[in-house]
């Protein structure tokens, strides 16, 4: 893939990712977070913007944004704590949410200056968001592209700023509700909707057909970042001109990559006494 040069950036939430003994030991995340990583990874000049909290975490998180080669200037430092996800894993590698904190990631929101920021970006992609429209609006307004993460919401309404919207759900090999999802998706605005359906694979609907990729056969050890794995390549495909096909096809692969390590995305993942409760 060759997509060096593009300028990208993610809005939304990170926090920190422990994994429950028996492996006590922690990493970081966060769906924005993670889009943001894995672009770089795929060789695209990459921003991240949310906010972390005033403790060890907060600064854990800048250490490995920065260890990542994200851009992280215009991450806000905020009093209180930084998010804090707590997960067990299955024995068949399915990460099982404990808790779930985002703590000052809650209520973040980019100010007018970091729109204004991003108005030369490639592509916007954001998740979790108290008020995800506004921003949307305001980029699509400075004509950037932007996508969202809906994950397992099946929220619909009012699309019209989204390039590509994303969703989860696994309803088995019966992918009628994911068509039905992604045409209404489609039908409030979005130019592409795609939705991931676990094992069974992953379609996308722009309006006029409906592409299909299957799931690659592999036994997981954490699906944990999985899913944004999945969106940064299939975004990062898109953007270097690919077709609807060949861009699930890859992204699809790029997600059973992801499962095989512990973590959202490749780290050293310390001992949770190493960083604060």
């Amino acid at each position: 893939m060759a997509v060096s040069g593009l300028r990208v950036a993610t809005i939304g939430d990170n926090c920190i990712d422990f994994y429950v003994p028996p492996i006590g030991r922690a990493g970081v995340g966060g769906q924005a977070l993670n889009v943001a990583v894995y672009w770089r990874r795929l060789g695209l000049i990459s921003e991240y913007l949310g906010a972390v909290g005033n403790d060890e975490d907060g600064a854990t998180v800048l250490r490995a944004l920065r260890a990542a080669d994200v851009i992280a200037d215009r991450v806000r430092v905020l009093p209180g704590t930084t998010g804090l996800t707590r997960f067990a894993i299955s024995p068949e590698g399915e990460r099982e949410i404990v808790y779930e904190g985002l703590g000052v990631c809650a209520d973040y929101a980019p100010s007018a200056e970091d729109l204004d920021h991003m108005s030369g970006a490639d592509y916007v992609h954001c998740a979790v968001l108290s008020d995800f429209r506004t921003p949307a609006r305001e980029l699509a307004r400075r004509g950037v592209r932007v996508s969202y993460d809906f994950s397992v919401v099946s929220e619909t309404e009012d699309l019209e700023a989204f390039d590509t919207v994303f969703y989860g759900i696994d309803t088995g090999p019966d992918e009628s509700q994911a068509v039905e999802l992604a045409s209404r998706a489609v039908a409030s605005g979005a130019g592409l909707a795609v939705v991931t359906r676990g094992a069974h694979g992953s379609l996308v609907f722009d309006g006029d057909q409906v592409v299909r990729a299957q799931a690659m056969p592999v036994e997981p050890i954490d699906t944990c970042g999985a899913g944004d794995s999945f969106a940064a390549t299939f975004l990062a495909r898109r953007l270097e001109g690919a077709t609807l096909e060949s861009s699930l096809q890859d992204a699809s692969a790029a997600a059973s990559r992801a499962v095989m390590n512990l973590g959202a995305w490749p780290q050293d993942l310390r001992p949770r006494q190493e960083v604060s409760a």
